[in-house]
Parts: C-alpha cells; sequence; structure tokens
C-alpha cells in the first residue's frame, strides 16, 4: 500500500521534474530572440545547461513514478 508520504514524495519530485524541463523549452520557443541577444556562443551555452537541467528533470520524474509504482508491486 502506498502511504501519504510516499505520494507526497512522488508527487513533489515530480512538480521538481517538469521545473527543470522549461528552461529548454525556453530556449526552444525563444530561441531566435536568445540568439541575437546574447550570440552565438552564449546560446551555445544555454542550450547545453538547459538540457542537461532536462535531463535531471527527467530522473526527477522517472523517480517520483518508480516510487509509485516499486510499492504497488510490493503488494
Amino acid at each position: 500500500m502506498i502511504t501519504e508520504e510516499q505520494r507526497y514524495r512522488a508527487y513533489t519530485l515530480s512538480i521538481a521534474g517538469f521545473a527543470l524541463m522549461t528552461p529548454l523549452g525556453k530556449v526552444f520557443l525563444e530561441y531566435f530572440y536568445i540568439f541575437r541577444e546574447y550570440g552565438p556562443i552564449l546560446f551555445f551555452i544555454n542550450l547545453v545547461i538547459s538540457a542537461l537541467l532536462f535531463l535531471a528533470g527527467l530522473t526527477f520524474v522517472d523517480h517520483g513514478r518508480s516510487i509509485l509504482s516499486e510499492r504497488r508491486k510490493i503488494n
């Protein structure tokens, strides 16, 4: 059985994961503005950092999902 604490942890990890994924979305939605405002080198640095944050966000979401699915398998 999934406890409220586990459900809360999974929900918190999910929110944090999606929050970490948003910078990459901003880069894709405003790529022309960022490229023009900061130049190609800073644009590339911003893209790499955003991609790393996106991967961290995916990890958080997956970890939150695994908390819930792991507890369901036990019972």
